[in-house]
């Protein structure tokens, strides 16, 4: 029988919290030391297949460089992009997407802060989709932070750019699709077929107006690509979804079963193991491109029914972890030598002995082969372990350069919302971000 991560990491989080730690200990005999220190076998085989990485990401909001985290700084496109190559380097093909909002940090309602300066859009927004053009993105599913530069102003810059988006539900004021509904690319021999959904949220229905757009049914348009993309030949399916709450895209996969995998937008989650939904798999890494996305898929003998070969690692290095805890609680357990902690230390080790038996037992459950197809997916914080790209890093040092040149003159620098009392000296005004197209 095999048990989700979920469940081992609710274990795992339970007997080592405090509250659990002044329950009464179970009695019988306890695990010794060589049981503890037994190796689980290692990590599961599988054949290689075709292996193809698809690099997903979402809710970048503007930025481009990393987070000014004085600690452990994280995030950049430069950093992003080498994560991309290594990718390349290292499978048989990569599919890059974008699940939305990439382009502002806010969407502007009109309240109490001005938009920043339309020209700070733009040269933002040129610096992010040069460099997913430099990347070889594959697909963007623009969102309400992208449509807020204006739908034709922004169908602009893609083309411009070279960035290839596609929204299967987003149409004009004539009934015409505002972007492509979907794609198919093949990577590796293998057709993929993507497509978009975008759901505006309530808080956004003035500036949809504004737009002159509207969003059908997001069900019914999954429905129509799933069926299109297959009989065009597409043999595994991406969506792209941007719904608001988690919930909402799984609602959608639940009701439009035949999605292989799906990138979520919008919710701000961290998906280190994907949710399986319907058969599709959904995943999400977080906010702002502090992390990249990676999921490692190998299509093998053909098949594209997939089995997950990351749980039985995942429990091993839970396992490891907390052999190490352990090794650190018996040294400082051994340092303190008033005896003060010593009921701290107890529990505690009990408690973490109790976990690593409970783990070794679930891994020894786990099987230690996979047949077929399978994945394995990554959240890879982007910190300073990860050099820059020199192609991307020209483009950054081109846009700071210019920034400090517009600062020194007194213009606006910036995509953050503005105060009006601040003063300010404005480039020639020109229309601004969520005006008509």
């Amino acid at each position: 029988m095999r048990f989700p991560i979920p469940l081992v990491a609710g274990f795992v989080a339970i007997v080592l919290t405090p509250a659990v730690a002044c329950r009464r200990q179970p009695t019988g005999r306890t695990a010794d030391a060589g049981s503890l220190a037994v190796t689980p076998p290692g990590e599961t085989k599988a054949d290689r297949g075709i292996h193809i990485a698809l690099l997903y990401s979402s809710n970048l909001q503007g930025e481009f460089e990393p987070c000014s985290c004085p600690s452990h700084p994280v995030g950049g496109l430069v950093r992003r992009s080498t994560v991309n190559d290594r990718a390349r380097a290292e499978t048989d093909g990569v599919l890059i997407v974008d699940a939305g909002d990439m382009l502002l940090p806010e969407v502007f309602h009109g309240r109490n802060l001005q938009p920043p300066h339309p020209t700070e859009v733009i040269r933002r927004a040129r610096l992010i989709l040069g460099a997913y053009a430099r990347m070889g993105v594959h697909a963007i599913l623009p969102a309400e932070r992208d449509l807020g530069i204006g739908p034709a102003r922004l169908k602009d810059l893609l083309k411009s750019q070279r960035v290839p988006a596609v929204a299967s539900n987003l149409f004009d004021r004539k009934g015409q699709p505002v972007f492509d509904r979907d794609r198919i690319v093949t990577i590796a021999g293998i057709p993929i077929g993507i497509f978009g959904l975008v759901q505006p949220q309530p808080q956004d229905q003035e500036l949809w107006t504004k737009w002159e757009i509207r969003a059908t049914d997001p069900t019914t348009a999954a429905r129509e690509e799933i069926a299109s993309l297959k009989a065009r030949g597409a043999r595994m399916i991406v969506a792209l979804l941007h719904l608001g709450p988690a919930g909402a895209a799984r609602k959608l996969l639940e009701d439009a079963p035949g999605i292989t995998w799906a990138v979520q937008g919008h919710a701000g989650r961290q998906l280190e193991t994907p949710e399986t939904v319907s058969g599709a798999r959904l995943v999400e890494a977080m906010t702002m491109g502090k992390q990249a996305g990676r999921l490692d898929i190998h299509v093998v003998d053909g098949t594209t029914s997939f089995s997950d070969r990351g749980e039985r690692a995942q429990v091993i290095g839970i396992v490891e972890d907390h052999r190490r805890q352990l090794v650190d609680l018996e040294h400082r357990a051994n340092q303190d030598k008033t005896n003060q902690l010593r009921d701290y230390y107890k529990l505690r080790r009990d408690g973490l002995t109790a976990s690593i038996v409970k783990e070794l037992d679930l891994i020894r459950r786990l099987p230690t082969s996979v047949k077929g197809s399978w994945y394995e997916n990554r959240i890879i914080a982007l910190d300073d372990s990860i050099p820059d790209h020199p192609g991307i890093a020209l483009l950054v040092a081109g846009y700071t350069t210019e920034s400090a040149r517009r600062a020194a003159a007194g213009l606006p620098v910036g995509i953050t919302l503005r105060n009006p009392s601040d003063p300010v000296v404005h480039p020639p005004p020109g229309p601004g971000y969520g005006a008509k197209p």
